[in-house]
């Protein structure tokens, strides 16, 4: 019976190192998925990180695009209305009577040639 008792403990005890060695096991594999996983997911956020400071780079680019011309495009409108407001005020006239007589004081013939380059 005393032999029979030692062989269950020795067999138990078998089984129960055997245990905690597939414990230890699957532990460490665990630990191997959990590093897996981090490993990803901090591929991932970089990978985030730069698509969107990619975009943000797009969208300055696109945005200094857009303001430059709205400036180009205000500077035509504010120019556009410096003329029709001289052409429809009474600076109009004097204004064209100097031109005239510059042309005239450099010898020019006032054809339609030199106004085109006086304008």
């Amino acid at each position: 019976m005393a032999t029979e008792i030692k062989y269950v403990q020795s067999k138990a005890a078998a089984e129960i190192a055997q245990a905690k060695a597939e414990i230890a096991q699957a532990k460490a594999d665990v630990a191997r998925v959990e590093d897996k996983a981090a490993a990803e997911i901090a591929q991932a956020k970089a990978e985030i990180a730069r698509v969107e400071d990619k975009a943000a780079a797009e969208i300055a680019r696109v945005e200094d695009k857009r303001t430059m011309s709205e400036v180009f495009w205000k500077a035509e409108v504010e120019r556009f209305k410096r003329e029709v407001q001289l052409a429809y005020t009474q600076d109009y006239e004097p204004y064209q009577a100097a031109l005239v007589d510059k042309r005239k004081k450099r010898g020019g013939t006032g054809g339609s040639e030199e106004k085109e380059e006086e304008n």
